[in-house]
């Protein structure tokens, strides 16, 4: 997983590695 985020007016991607038990589906209803 990553996560990207703007600085200084450029967009940036910064890999977390992060495992996360439960998989994709799990990880993104955290965030609805």
């Amino acid at each position: 997983f990553g996560r990207i985020y703007k600085r200084n007016g450029q967009w940036k991607f910064e890999a977390i590695g992060m495992g996360q038990k439960g998989g994709l589906q799990e990880y993104l209803n955290k965030y609805q």
